[in-house]
């Protein structure tokens, strides 16, 4: 029985180092797949160019000033902002 628990021991050990460092490893691919797309995405929205190429020829911010002379667009943003600071504490009264 000696010999049993020792070993249950050592793979307790074992598991519980490796599984710290994959699980680690596991949050921080998951936190990269979900991010990199929004840097991406952030990045591209300076290009010059209608049509996306990566890495863009020069960077500008043309499509943020088409974006603020947009009354729809802005109308839309404040609106969702609005929904967002409403629905976000509401969503938090379990606690």
């Amino acid at each position: 029985m000696s010999a049993l628990s020792s070993a249950w021991d050592l793979l307790e050990r074992v598991a519980y180092n490796h599984g710290r460092k994959a699980g680690l490893t596991c949050l921080v691919l998951a936190i990269l797949y979900l991010w990199f797309p929004i840097f991406v995405v952030t990045f591209m929205s300076f290009a010059e160019r209608e049509v996306l190429t990566f890495p863009p020829s020069s960077l500008t911010l043309d499509w943020y000033m088409v974006f603020l002379d947009n009354d729809a667009a802005i109308s839309a943003t404040i609106t969702s902002l609005q929904i967002s600071f409403i629905t976000t504490p509401v969503s938090y009264t379990h606690l």
